[in-house]
């Protein structure tokens, strides 16, 4: 086993990244439409290329999926160059995804080589991440807070919209349960009371940021680990995870809410206003799908490529579907959309069977992996660079095991 001292300085990357970006663009007239965190985070599957042996001898996998992978991958390269109205859009969430598969195959070489401390490093890193970054709130309200009322929707430093920040939050706090539920320890040592009181923290900022499919996802993400642990025979320590809630409510009650969009209360109450309107609780995203299921039957067999929501219609604003099969069906069209669903359904199958046999380290990855899965039915977690690349860096430490032959 070689010195991993540069492998843990590129992991850093994934808590001093976003935090980076968010003080470069700490003015929020320095706003950018995907945020600039989204673009920065390229850095971190490009610094793993550079600085990690492992992935530069090993970067391409052998089997049938990385085969049909690459397809979907041509395919998406092709629709973006020939079909897409907006080529540059396209090729930027094209290139996310190829960050994506670089970070996660680079985190299974390096775990093989260098041993599941670094899978553990990798999911403290994520869990500091997002405490780390909300300390650039307080300091911009101090610093650009004074004249005029700052925008806490769309002024987030870094990420622009508030629920783009929020995407990393929920990966930060779900990173650190994991942790909490498959700590090794019986006894709390000061390492698991240090991950615990991070993730009470972690979690008081999601419930803060006012994002319900957060708080619905986060729940079914645990809920599927936690069957599938017991499945499998591997201890699941609920009462740990359910000693982080309450300490997290309590925190996120009294956290100052700034503005709209933000708070625990505001989003309760919210809610119970809208009532039973179905349409209003979703924020009119079944009218979103149901256009996206028109445009699909405009074009079914071929697509238009990535991120072309917005330019193909005018009833909606928002650049992405917030249902990520959907987008991938009206990106490339029903025949390679299916195609690409059922890669990643093998890949998700594949990513369970070989986490039940690495140990506590790669569950806690697995509820990151599966909470992104349900979070990606009513969100955009796929669409823009941070939360995308950090799914694929935790798909590898799932992947890292290796129980048959395929790479």
């Amino acid at each position: 086993m070689s010195n991993p001292t540069r492998h843990l300085a590129v992991l850093s990357l994934i808590a001093l990244l976003p935090f980076g970006a968010g003080l470069l663009t700490l003015d929020p007239d320095h706003s950018m439409v995907l945020g600039l965190a989204s673009l920065t985070f390229m850095i971190l599957p490009l610094a793993m290329l550079v600085l990690w042996p492992e992935l530069r001898t090993g970067l391409l996998p052998r089997g049938r999926l990385a085969v049909l992978t690459g397809v979907v991958m041509g395919f998406a390269l092709f629709l973006a160059l020939v079909r897409a109205p907006h080529m540059i859009f396209s090729l930027t969430v094209l290139h996310f995804w190829l960050g994506a598969m670089i970070a996660g195959r680079a985190m299974q070489l390096a775990i093989r080589a260098q041993g599941p401390r670094l899978a553990e490093y990798a999911l403290v890193m994520l869990l500091i991440a997002g405490p780390l970054y909300v300390t650039l709130l307080p300091l911009m309200q101090v610093v650009y807070g004074g004249a005029e009322p700052l925008d806490w929707l769309n002024g987030m430093p870094g990420f622009n919209n508030v629920r783009k920040m929020s995407h990393l939050l929920t990966l930060s706090a779900i990173s650190g349960l994991g942790l909490v539920a498959f700590a090794p320890a019986d006894r709390l040592t000061r390492r698991e009371m240090a991950i615990m009181g991070l993730s009470v923290l972690a979690l008081a900022l999601v419930l803060w940021s006012g994002a319900r499919g957060a708080w619905i996802a986060s729940c079914a993400g645990m809920l599927i680990v936690g069957v599938v642990a017991l499945r499998a025979g591997i201890r699941f320590r609920l009462v740990r995870v359910l000693a982080v809630v309450p300490p997290a409510v309590l925190l996120a009650l009294v956290l100052p809410v700034p503005g709209r969009s933000l708070g625990l209360v505001e989003e309760l109450r919210t809610s119970a206003t809208r009532g039973t309107d179905v349409s209003a609780i979703s924020n009119g995203r079944l009218d979103m799908w149901s256009n996206a299921v028109e445009l699909i039957g405009q074009s079914p067999i071929s697509g238009l490529g990535w991120g072309q929501y917005i330019f193909l219609q005018d009833r909606h604003p928002s650049t992405h579907l917030h249902n990520f099969p959907l987008d991938l069906l009206l990106s490339f069209g029903v025949p390679m959309g299916l195609l690409a669903i059922g890669v990643l359904l093998a890949l998700w199958v594949a990513a369970h069977r070989r986490a039940i046999h690495a140990g506590g380290t790669a569950m806690a990855a697995l509820c990151v992996l599966d909470m992104m899965a349900v979070y990606s039915l009513v969100s955009g977690t796929y669409f823009y660079g941070v939360p995308v690349v950090l799914t694929g860096l935790v798909w590898g430490i799932c992947m890292a095991p290796q129980i048959n032959r395929t790479a």
